[in-house]
């Protein structure tokens, strides 16, 4: 059926003049063959990744692609479910896709990939989740009292030697030439020497 459009549009008039059997048969074919050229066009997405592949995931797979535990992220889902639409895209999807994109160092368009989700989609319900996220912040993210502080306090000098610390987030590596003596000991977990 794909030779139909191989046929010059003026010829084809001349050569089935009035067969309304071979007029249709051709329309037929160039509707078919625009598409599977819409077909062609379609991106190819990851299918049920939060369906399937997610929950397979053991916990230290599960914190490594979210940066955060399961049993973490079942309650930070909890939080979110009164504050976010669930229109197209279920709520999980909606989160897993902004922490992905968050954790990971990927493009929007390789988001919505993995997500199965356009990248018109993934931008909207991007921010629906920052919206959310800052509905519940007070609930999340919030200064310890005084007695909360000794605590913590105490047990970050017990745990790691450091004194006067109530909090830390994450880390920031800051690249140096690295030491000729005891090198190994200025590498990070990425790899280089740094502090």
């Amino acid at each position: 059926m794909a030779h139909a459009a191989l046929i010059d549009p003026l010829f084809a008039a001349e050569l089935i003049g009035e067969d309304p059997i071979l007029e249709e048969a051709i329309a037929i074919a160039a509707i078919e063959e625009e598409r599977e050229e819409d077909r062609q066009l379609q991106p190819t997405r990851v299918l049920q990744y939060v369906e399937h592949t997610i929950p397979l995931y053991n916990d230290r797979e599960f914190k490594a692609h979210f940066r955060m535990e399961k049993a973490t992220f079942e309650t930070l889902l909890q939080l979110l479910q009164p504050h976010l639409p669930t229109r197209t895209v279920s709520i999980e999807k909606k989160v897993l896709s902004h922490l992905w994109f968050l954790g990971n160092k990927e493009s929007f368009r390789s988001v919505a990939d993995r997500f199965n989700l356009s990248k018109g989609t993934l931008h909207a319900t991007f921010f629906e989740v920052c919206e959310a996220l800052k509905v519940v912040r007070p609930q999340i993210i919030y200064w310890p009292n005084r007695n909360e502080q000794a605590r913590i306090v105490e047990g970050f000098l017990n745990r790691t030697g450091f004194p006067g610390v109530v909090d830390c987030i994450d880390g920031s590596y800051i690249p140096i030439p690295g030491p000729s003596e005891h090198r190994a000991d200025y590498i990070c977990r990425k790899g280089f020497p740094c502090i």
